[in-house]
């Protein structure tokens, strides 16, 4: 699997600190199929977990012409194991239990609006029946940042 996923800091919104974020903006190319996983989670017991999700999104409309694959959605999947599972490190949807199609509910960048709401905040949750959980991220063509997982 080759991802095109970048890593990049960015100034949290306090302004008094740099911050790692995964950014991916394929939208004019075909079949764009980019995973970004998590390290492992242990479970400790827990038979839930919340994921909350911080990202923003640029506008579809931003790319005229030159769009040929823009979303403005991307998945979360998660896949479970054991302790004494090894993980299998592949990247199609059936290894992976969907959680969610996420859009920006809140707003998406635009060069046109810069008043527009752009930073994006998504919580989902997923039982766990096993000791330990990735999570990934599945884009398709959206022009995305993650800013925080937690």
């Amino acid at each position: 699997m080759d991802s095109i996923w970048l890593e990049e800091t960015y100034r949290g919104s306090e302004g008094i600190d740099n911050r790692r974020a995964y950014v991916v903006c394929n939208v004019d190319q075909p079949n764009v199929d980019n995973w970004l996983r998590t390290p492992m989670i242990n479970v400790k017991g827990a038979n839930r977990l919340h994921i909350e999700v911080t990202f923003t999104m640029r506008d579809c409309s931003e790319f005229p012409g030159n769009a040929r694959s823009c979303k403005e959605t991307f998945r979360l999947y998660a896949v479970q194991l054991m302790k004494n599972e090894q993980y299998q490190n592949v990247w199609n949807s059936g290894y992976w239990d969907l959680i969610d199609r996420i859009t920006a509910d809140t707003g998406r960048y635009s060069k046109h609006d810069p008043t527009t709401a752009t930073v994006n905040q998504e919580v989902r949750s997923y039982a766990v029946t096993k000791d330990a959980v990735y999570f990934a991220f599945r884009d398709s063509g959206a022009c995305i940042s993650i800013l925080n997982v937690k």
